[in-house]
């Protein structure tokens, strides 16, 4: 499918306003298994204190969508307490890669993801929400892992 591409935003820190809660995004690229770039955000209230751990909902966009979805969550996740992680699928959006393949070479990027938010090591606990392809990375996963 054609990509959902948007003006690079690798590297830039965003200050906005989600369902009245002041937030942080930080905009940046990871390696997955394979070594493609993917492009990711991660959003969380401002003014945290140091150390703090809180759960984190992983969004996965749909076939031919991109990270930027996601911003359309935020509204509802994050006065509810909860981060929120967006990505770009390799093969979707800014991310290098030449194709999807609907969830199954996608759970290689999921796997990237949470080694990022566990280096990141300020996440207690993961939620993954899915749309189409997404929903169907998220299920992958699960079978193959512990539960998230």
């Amino acid at each position: 499918p054609p990509r959902a591409s948007y003006p690079s935003d690798a590297g830039v820190t965003l200050t906005q306003t989600f369902g009245g809660i002041s937030c942080v995004q930080d905009n940046f690229v990871i390696k997955n298994a394979a070594g493609n770039d993917l492009h990711c955000s991660f959003t969380t209230q401002a003014n945290q204190a140091e150390g703090t751990k809180r759960p984190c909902v992983v969004y996965m966009h749909g076939n031919a969508g991109n990270k930027t979805e996601g911003n359309q969550m935020a509204a509802q996740i994050l006065p509810l307490g909860l981060d929120l992680f967006t990505f770009d699928f390799s093969g979707c959006g800014n991310s290098q890669g030449a194709w999807v393949t609907l969830g199954w070479k996608e759970v290689d990027d999921l796997t990237a993801v949470l080694n990022c938010l566990a280096q990141k090591g300020r996440t207690s606990k993961v939620g993954l929400w899915g749309r189409s392809m997404g929903g169907a990375t998220a299920l992958r996963f699960s079978e193959a892992n512990s539960p998230v």
